[in-house]
Formats: structure tokens, sequence, C-alpha cells
């Protein structure tokens, strides 16, 4: 900010506003010995029950008296934080084209903490003049939390949980202050005992801070809290952040299951003690019930007991600097990659932001860009200046996509920020910084591969089969199986035998990852046993004459019907009576002569 954002002309279909010039606007405090001037952007220090005034001279451009509404925003810490509240005046009456003194009493915010507070003449709930930006600060220690961060997204027992967060803090005694941090699931149940530590004698010299706690039990979407406490117990700040958990291993679904398990416990045991007060009743002699009920509680708790047991892997970052010596001023920028997994040939995509806070008329020109470069690839990722140069910031909207690498690994994209700043009154940049100002780490990996087979393929009515997979390319959760199989099947490969197949089974397999999934199918096949028929015509003959013997046979006879491995399905042979009939695999007939002086049939069996 500064005065050349300051100057701003507004049109409304003629040149007529009213202006309110900068240079000659200053706070007060009502009843100060010698009523002493403050610049606005200085940050005047006042104690809860002082009454602060902005004064300024607006000067009238229209043509005629006009009626306007003075109005009051105020932020929390800078224009750039969040709006505390909004306030209107009592309208007052301009003369036209005339100055005007202005003294208004500020409606401060009631906690101990900085603010800006913004100044602008209204019509109709229109602006029509330029704004005026003011800072002062509540007496008393104050503290802010920034960026929040988890280390990840889901935790199991007995995990470490580690909290990154940036702070700042303001006052003569900021001994005895404390963090603490709470961390909760979705179903509010505490994941972690709450912790608080105490502000170390090194801790105001960085404004980042780490806190670790052990996860007391298995944490889907975690919701965390942290505040900061002043020596008599008084939360200065408090932040909520809440995560979305991403790839919960299956065993672990979260607090739903869980949840569902534990109806499923309850109806057991309320069925179990609704059995044994309807039999205990039918039971007459006292010692016969006695024993029941001791076998059934048994019963109960064993079977309660093996019920339970049944029971049983977008990250962001700031960077913050702040005033030298000559200038007070404050930077932030956030950076942020939009998944830590990729897979190979993918894209990620990087976005950031700069959000600048200047001292109101000090600042004539400034200058930031911030770049990201992944898999050597490095883009110009958003551009902050004043004045607003349009055309360059409306082509660095903040975002970029960038491939990842093509090979397996685990990688970090680099951000930097470079920046620039003149004052007001100085020639060149009296600061030209080059900063590298985080990193953020992450991983390319192949999508999963997976083989499923079964030996053997093909069985007998009633027999078994082995089935054996194998699976590459780190799936973290485990494979789930399909088809005339269920549940959830080692990641890292194994075998499992099939018992009591009476038909036909298909078996499949899928395994995922963060990039992608696999899958494999097995069909295992049930022989049914052999039929065959055989017929002769005619069936009765004399003596020296022949038949026809016709015979089929289905469901794969292996090794023919009568010896010499004749294979007969399909097959029609013409064969005399007087002889022996035996066939080969050449599908010819070898006999000895026979008398038979009767009629003669004969059968094929298989």
């Amino acid at each position: 900010m500064g005065k050349v954002q300051e100057d701003i002309t507004l049109s409304f279909g003629q040149v007529q506003f009213y202006y309110i010039e900068l240079k000659d606007c200053y706070l007060t405090i009502q009843n100060e010995k010698d009523n002493p001037h403050y610049t606005l952007g200085l940050g005047v220090d006042v104690a809860k029950n002082d009454t602060l005034f902005i004064n300024c001279i607006a000067k009238n451009n229209f043509a005629m008296e006009q009626t306007v509404i003075p109005s009051f925003n105020t932020y929390f810490r800078s224009s750039f934080g969040k709006l505390i509240s909004s306030n209107e005046f009592q309208s007052i009456n301009l003369e036209p084209n005339q100055e005007t003194s202005l003294s208004f009493a500020i409606p401060k915010a009631i906690d101990a903490q900085a603010y800006a507070v913004i100044l602008e003449l209204q019509s109709k709930h229109q602006p029509i003049s330029n704004k005026i930006t003011a800072h002062y600060v509540i007496q008393g220690t104050s503290a802010t939390i920034q960026n929040l961060r988890l280390d990840k997204d889901y935790y199991q027992k007995g995990e470490q949980a580690n909290l990154s967060f940036f702070w700042d803090a303001s006052g003569d005694d900021l001994s005895g202050i404390t963090f603490n941090l709470s961390i909760q699931n979705s179903n509010n149940a505490a994941c972690i005992d709450p912790i608080t530590k105490s502000l170390a004698a090194n801790d105001k010299k960085s404004p980042q801070t780490e806190l670790s706690a052990s996860i007391i039990q298995d944490c889907a979407n975690p919701n965390l809290t942290v505040s900061i406490k002043d020596k008599g117990g008084k939360v200065l700040d408090a932040q909520t952040f809440s995560v979305k958990s991403k790839n919960v291993p299956p065993q672990n679904q979260g607090d739903k299951k869980l949840s569902k398990a534990l109806v499923f416990v309850v109806v057991f045991i309320v069925t179990v003690l609704l059995l044994i007060i309807i039999i205990s009743y039918y039971f007459k002699k006292k010692q016969e019930s006695n024993n029941l009920l001791k076998s059934l509680l048994l019963f109960l708790l064993v079977g309660a007991g093996i019920f339970l047991c049944d029971l049983k892997g977008v990250r962001a970052d700031t960077w913050v600097t702040s005033s030298n010596d000559l200038i007070k001023y404050k930077i932030t920028v956030t950076y942020n990659l939009d998944d830590d997994t990729y897979g190979i040939g993918q894209t990620a995509t990087a976005t950031g932001g700069v959000i600048i806070d200047f001292e109101d008329g000090v600042i004539d020109e400034f200058r930031g860009d911030l770049y990201a470069t992944i898999n050597n690839n490095k883009e110009l990722l958003f551009v902050k200046s004043l004045p607003e140069e349009e055309e360059l910031i409306s082509n660095t909207n903040g975002k970029r996509s960038f491939a990842v690498e093509s090979t397996v690994g685990t990688y970090k994209a680099v951000f930097d920020f470079d920046y620039k700043i003149s004052p007001i009154g100085v020639k060149g940049w009296l600061i030209n910084n080059s900063v590298t100002i985080g990193n953020i780490p992450y991983k390319v990996i192949a999508p999963p591969t997976v083989s499923l087979s079964a030996s053997p393929v093909t069985v007998c009515s009633g027999s078994s089969t082995t089935l054996t997979w194998a699976v590459t390319n780190g799936v973290k959760n485990g494979c789930v199986a399909s088809g005339d199989w269920s549940s959830y099947k080692d990641k890292d490969g194994g075998t499992q035998t099939m018992t009591g197949i009476t038909s036909d089974k298909n078996y499949t397999l899928t395994c995922t990852n963060a990039v992608g999934s696999a899958s494999d199918s097995v069909t295992v096949s049930v022989k049914s046993k052999p039929t065959v028929s055989l017929s002769a015509s005619p069936s009765t003959v004399d003596y020296g004459e022949g038949t026809t013997l016709t015979w089929a046979v289905t469901n794969g006879v292996k090794n023919g019907a009568l010896p010499g491995n004749e294979y007969l399905q399909g097959c029609e042979k013409r064969m005399d009576m007087a002889r022996t009939l035996l066939f080969d695999a050449n599908r010819t007939t070898k006999g000895v002569p026979q008398p038979c002086p009767r009629p003669y049939s004969t059968m094929l069996s298989a």
C-alpha cells in the first residue's frame, strides 16, 4: 500500500468525487497530554478504554452539496486480514467544491491485537471517495497462529503425529505463554492426550513451531485445534484445522465400521441374555437352571471375545518475512502441491500466492515473483506488484502444471521468491532479494501389477485347487478379491486353497495404489463323468450274418472304451459276428474265428 495505491480517481459519469488527502490524515487519542499526532501506518498503541480519533481533510468535487455516510471496516492485523466489524456513522453534509475537516472516533476492536481500519465515504451504500487505512494496536499481550499443517492425513494407534505452524506474539511480558494441541477424529473421539508446551526462551526467535503427540487410537479425518494462552490461561488465539483422510487401510475403514460392529456386539449380547431368560424359565430344577445359566454365560463371554477380536498411509506451506529497520512491511507467500504421489508421466499442479502488508505512505514500488521448479522445469507461478501490472498478473494466475519425472523415485518441488521494494523518495530498489523459500517432497511410483494362477485349473467335482498371486509396485492397503472368493488379500502376495469345488469357478484379484489399479482372473473348471451308449442293428442275426454296432461317448473319454486305446466318440463300424472284435488306435479290427451257433449280442462299457 502507499500513496501510489491511495491516489484513486473515482468517476460517476463526470469527474465528481470526494478526495481524502492521505498526507493530511493523522490519529489522536482523546485527552492525551499535548495531543500528539500519530501517522496512520505507525500502529499506535491504545488502551482498551481509550478513544482513538482519525482526522482528515476531504474535498467535495461535486458541483452541489452532498450528504455522505462515513463507513469503517476493521480487519484483523492488516487490511488483508479477516474482517472484524463494519460500522456506519451518521450522515454529514459537505459543501460543493469545498475542503472540510473530518474527525471520527474509530470503532475499536476489544481484544489485544493489531488491527487495520479502512475509512471511506459512501452514498446510498456506494463508495464516493478514496479509501484511507489506519493501523492501531490494543495494548496487552496478543498472539496469532497461521498455517497449521499435519505431516499425515491418517494415523494408526502408536504412530507419532507431527504438527507445525507459524505464530507471532506481541506484548511487554510473554512469559508463561503456552501452546495447546488436541486432535480428534470425525466422531469427536480423542486421537491424542491433549498436550501443552510452554514458550521457551528461544521460541520467539523463530516464527515456526512444531508439536508432536502419540496417537492413542486409529485416527481418520483428524480435526486439530491449536491455541495460544497467556500465563493467566486466557486464549490469545485459536485455530482449528480439518484434514480429509485418503488411502485409509481397508482393515481400519474408520469409526463408522467400528460403530456398526459395536451395534452388532450389543445385539449379540441382548439376544443371548434373552435366550438365558427364556430357557431358564422352562427349567424346573434349580440346579439344572443354574448349570444352564453358567454354560450360557460362558458361551456369551467366549462368543463376545471372539467377535470383538475380529474388530481388530494436499500439501501446503507458507513463508513469511517481515520488516527491516527502515521499512515496516510483511510479505506472506503460500505455495502448494496438489498431491504427494504421482504416476510416471502424470501432471503435478503447483499453486501459490503473495500477500503484502505495508505501512501506508512509505512504499513507492514493489515487485514479487514466485517460481516453482518441478522435474528441472522452472516456471513463474505468481506475480505481485505495486502499482499493479495487469497484463503480467493476468498471465501468472498462481497455478502451473508440470510433467513429473519418468522414473520411480522421491523428488522435491522447489519454490523460489524474488522480491524488490522501493520506498517513496528513494531511487531504485532499496531491498532486492532472491530466496528459496521452501520445497515440498513428492513420490513418483508405477501402477501396480498383479498375477493370479490356479493349480490345477481343471478338477473333479468336490476336489480343490490352490490359488497363487504375486503383486508389485507398492500396493499400500492390500488387494480385493471378487468373483467366487472375497475379502482382502495380502498385498505382498500369497496362496489360498479353495476346497469343495462342484462347479466352474472364476476368481479375480484387484490391487490398487495411489496412481492406478490392476486385476487378474483365473477360471477353474470341473470335469464331468463320461457317458457311453452302444446299439447293434440288427440285434439278432443268423449264423454267418453281420450286424452294425453304433456307439457315442461324451465328456472326454481319454483312453478309449476298449483295449487298444481306441477313441470311439462319433465312430461307426461294421462287425462280423463270427469273430471276437478288438479295436486298436488305427480303428482296425482283429479277431480269431469263433463258432457261434446261436444269436449273439454284445455290450460296450466305458
